[in-house]
């Protein structure tokens, strides 16, 4: 299991700001997932008149990070998506 412990999911930012992220992970065989076998992918959500489509905008690997929120135009938003590796 993956859990993002920041920013907070109803976090608001605006063009400019850093935002930095946390999260951990573990498995009930393995316990704690080391950062390692963590990643990140941010990804841009852009709807203008509707049409809406993604653009990918960066990825990390380990238990945090941070990346700078881009000018987009209007209608956007982001995604932040953590996924922690097990052993198997």
């Amino acid at each position: 299991m993956a859990t993002i412990t920041g920013p907070a999911r109803d976090a608001r930012f605006s063009v400019g700001d850093t935002v930095s992220f946390t999260g951990v992970g573990a498995d009930p065989e393995d316990g704690a997932i080391p950062a390692n076998r963590m990643s990140w992918v941010v990804t841009i959500h852009h709807c203008p008149q509707g049409n809406c489509h993604l653009h990918f905008l960066t990825s990390a690997t380990g238990s945090s990070g941070s990346f700078v929120i881009p000018d987009h135009g209007d209608d956007t938003h982001l995604t932040l998506d953590l996924t922690a590796t097990d052993s198997d």
